[in-house]
């Protein structure tokens, strides 16, 4: 939606942009390819890589995963 190349109203087309802009950080042991435009690959170690995202940005972190959060929880 944000690129245009999807059908939207405008208030959609405007969050999505909005969405579009912000980072986002990818955890995964089998993806290579992010197709969102500005996304970030956490590899490897994976209490390592959150403990630097976490660090790096201290107005905090939205998960959107709910296996991602039991792994972290572990």
């Amino acid at each position: 939606m944000a690129r245009g190349e999807v059908e939207a109203v405008p208030a959609t087309r405007e969050w999505a942009a909005k969405l579009e802009a912000k980072p986002k950080y990818v955890v995964s042991s089998t993806r290579e390819d992010f197709t969102w435009t500005n996304s970030h690959h956490i590899a490897g170690d994976l209490r390592t890589g959150v403990q630097r995202l976490k660090d790096a940005t201290p107005a905090g972190v939205l998960l959107g995963s709910g296996k991602l959060a039991t792994e972290l929880d572990r």
